[in-house]
């Protein structure tokens, strides 16, 4: 039992509690994050992606993450991420490795999918993209 704040509705407490096992089941069985990893993660300034960085600075990874604005990056930022890419703007594969002084990231982390699919595997030792299909409640 993990009680939620009274105004909080009991869908949006059920999403954050799968959200952090999602962050845990990826960084400790997908890719043991340790300390010293360099890791990228898409979209790190959405929920799963801030619950990832979190728990990777927790365990000591420097963190790259992708957002499309400077409002998110800030909020990353603020958040725990090293380094934020706004990939609107930015090449990010030529920032992750200027990042890495062209070493790469030992891992990425990717909740996109399909936008993301194809980003080049020559920044990452392991690229490990998940998957999630949302929907919305309808009526009967």
């Amino acid at each position: 039992m993990y009680p939620a704040p009274d105004n909080t509705p009991p869908i949006m407490a059920a999403a954050s509690l799968i959200q952090g096992v999602t962050a845990i089941s990826f960084m400790e069985e997908a890719y043991n994050v340790q300390k010293d990893d360099i890791i990228l993660i898409h979209t790190i300034a959405g929920g799963l992606g801030m619950m990832m960085c979190q728990f990777a600075k927790s365990r000591g990874a420097v963190v790259i993450g992708t957002t499309s604005t400077k409002e998110k990056a800030d909020f990353a930022k603020k958040n725990g991420a090293d380094h934020v890419i706004l990939y609107k703007e930015e090449d990010t594969v030529a920032r992750v490795l200027e990042i890495t002084n062209g070493e790469g990231v030992h891992a990425i982390f990717d909740g996109v999918g399909k936008d993301t699919f194809d980003f080049p595997f020559d920044v990452g030792l392991r690229i490990l993209t998940l998957s999630l299909t949302a929907s919305s409640p309808t009526s009967a």
